[in-house]
């Protein structure tokens, strides 16, 4: 009874579009030289590459300055709207 319960949440849930709007877009657009996916929980943000080394030859360069302008995306709404860091973070 746990599998059938598990199974059928997962076919009400957005996995299964998520799935099939991504794999769409792959078959359409074809893959190419990046590939970037985050994801957010709690309060920490996993960002994964996934590059073509022929077009991208610093994949952690280019992941340093993509991690530095998100900290300074978040430390320009922090100061617009007046709040602290610890509430940031």
């Amino acid at each position: 009874m746990g599998i059938s319960l598990n199974i059928s949440r997962k076919k009400h849930s957005l996995e299964s579009a998520a799935y099939l709007t991504a794999n769409l877009l792959t078959k359409l657009l074809g893959a190419k030289a990046l590939h970037m996916h985050f994801q957010s929980y709690v309060d920490k943000m996993t960002i994964c590459l996934a590059v073509d080394p022929d077009a991208i030859p610093d994949p952690n360069k280019l992941l340093d300055d993509l991690e530095e302008s998100l900290k300074l995306s978040r430390d320009a709404v922090v100061v617009e709207k007046g709040l602290t860091m610890e509430a940031a973070v």
